[in-house]
């Protein structure tokens, strides 16, 4: 089955995806506000703009991986930017759910002498 769509329809995705406003592709591809609303609201062209999206994005997960990865194995980085890194981590994995994992509870005492 052959998808529906125009080739400026699919330019109009394409764009949209990249993140353009209406109005900056309106004006890239001259074509009408209602032309781009029009594309926006055929089931058909929606489907292909969240595949594009969710392409988009699983591109992004090894690179996000990798900072993660980063972020938690520098011991430069801040505690507070580790703990919320390897707490991200925890939660896309559902390990959270799992084992029960708390923050060590740190202790100060302080002395006047």
């Amino acid at each position: 089955m052959r998808k529906r769509g125009t080739e400026l329809q699919f330019k109009i995705i394409d764009l949209l995806v990249e993140g353009m406003s209406r109005k900056e592709i309106a004006d890239k591809l001259g074509c009408s506000l209602v032309t781009i609303d029009t594309t926006k609201a055929d089931p058909d062209l929606k489907r292909r703009y969240l595949e594009k999206c969710n392409e988009q994005i699983s591109d992004l997960v090894p690179l996000a991986i990798q900072r993660l990865h980063k972020l938690i194995r520098n011991d430069k980085t801040q505690a507070s930017v580790q703990v919320a890194a390897i707490k991200e981590v925890l939660d896309r994995s559902h390990l959270r759910e799992l084992i029960n994992v708390e923050a060590p509870e740190i202790k100060v005492t302080v002395s006047y002498e």
